[in-house]
């Protein structure tokens, strides 16, 4: 039986061993969640969204300029980001002002426009204040019948 000879054995073992550092050690890609509003991946302006949304929530105010992201989200490529974009910017300010994100460019730009006018309108002011969920009549556990 023919076994390799040690120069080829030793740059097999040496070639194992730095592999297995480099996908322990070297294998960190960056979180599809990072860059915010800014960024070229859907993921991480959904995200951007969903943490606007939540902030904006729990503080009863949304920052203009986070508003002003959301707004410019509107005329994303990605549907889905057009979809979180307004369904957050829906859920904080209780309008849509006609907009559908389905609709095709030329469609959504008026609505796109009256967003735009919205986001510029109250200028001066840094944020927003949030509109309050709808208050439900039915007592927690209760079923409607």
């Amino acid at each position: 039986m023919n076994r390799p000879s040690r120069p080829i054995s030793q740059t097999l073992f040496a070639t194992l061993c730095l592999s297995t550092v480099w996908l322990v050690h070297g294998c960190n890609a960056p979180s599809i969640t990072r860059g915010g509003f800014d960024s070229a991946a859907p993921a991480a302006r959904t995200h951007a969204i969903e943490e606007t949304v939540r902030e904006a929530r729990s503080s009863g105010t949304l920052q203009r300029k986070n508003l002003k992201q959301m707004v410019s989200l509107l005329i994303a490529d990605d549907s889905m980001v057009r979809f979180m974009a307004i369904s957050g910017l829906m859920e904080l300010t209780n309008e849509d002002f006609g907009y559908r994100f389905f609709d095709p460019p030329e469609v959504r730009f008026e609505s796109v426009l009256r967003w735009r006018t919205y986001a510029l309108k109250t200028s001066g002011t840094k944020t927003i204040k949030v509109v309050p969920p709808p208050v439900s009549n039915t007592p927690t556990g209760a079923t409607q019948g």
